[in-house]
């Protein structure tokens, strides 16, 4: 009789211990079911996110492309008239044409996932090393071609093109964005702007500063174009991953 009780107490022991084993053994499983289930969620969330930031940085490629295109096109068309007429201030509309000169762009930078992404540190949630890689060294590259398409702006054409050109003009606020049509200096300013037009130093001075503005925009139509080519490349890796996970 007292090994059948000892023999009933053991059995009952180890049922509670498998029970509290087994129960454990679940509740870690749940957890890490959980755990696999939050990191899908966020990789679906930074490849979507990355996805979305390079569909908007593509489109802003374009338009600086576009807008470096229109420039050169416009300094061009400046310089054949010169050289046609001989000097600046015979060109038709251009003080219209010089004030153009004033608008600038800067390099387009959408990084919001990928900073969110370095702040954290949660690269190894995207499940393709070889993904990882491809995005980081993207936005390295792109973050090199940011600093030398500002540095360009920054150094070369805010300095040296930018105040040439607004010395030189009359600055018509229709010009730049002003919606009103009440506002015209160029009548009372005009035989000022052609006598600066005519002066020699003044003449060479901005003859070299429309060159230069060709030479930057030209510059940094290169460098945009170049990282463009990238983002595009990138972002068919991201869409391939995105079909994989869902």
């Amino acid at each position: 009789m007292y090994f059948l009780g000892v023999k009933k107490h053991l059995t009952r022991y180890l049922l509670e211990f498998a029970v509290i084993v087994a129960g454990i053994t679940i509740s870690f499983w749940i957890n890490e079911w959980d755990s696999r289930k939050d990191d899908s969620v966020r990789q679906l969330h930074y490849i979507t996110g990355l996805i979305s930031d390079l569909e908007k940085q593509l489109l802003l490629f374009d338009d600086h492309i576009e807008f470096s295109n229109s420039s050169i096109s416009n300094c061009d068309s400046i310089l054949n008239e010169f050289k046609a007429k001989g000097n600046l201030s015979s060109i038709d509309d251009i003080n219209d044409k010089l004030s153009r000169l004033m608008y600038s762009h800067k390099y387009p930078e959408v990084n919001t996932i990928f900073n969110e992404l370095e702040s954290t540190g949660q690269f190894d949630l995207i499940n393709n090393d070889s993904l990882t890689s491809k995005v980081i060294k993207y936005y390295q590259n792109s973050n090199n071609y940011s600093n030398r398409v500002n540095a360009n702006m920054d150094v070369v054409y805010y300095q040296e093109i930018f105040p040439i050109i607004k010395s030189s003009i009359v600055i018509e606020p229709q010009n730049f964005g002003y919606k009103e049509k009440d506002i015209d200096l160029f009548d009372s300013l005009s035989g000022k702007f052609y006598k600066g037009l005519s002066e020699p130093a003044k003449e060479f001075d901005l003859v070299n500063a429309i060159s230069l503005s060709i030479v930057v925009s030209n510059t940094n139509r290169s460098y945009v174009a170049a990282i463009k080519e990238e983002a595009e490349e990138l972002l068919v890796a991201l869409e391939k991953e995105l079909v994989q996970i869902q």
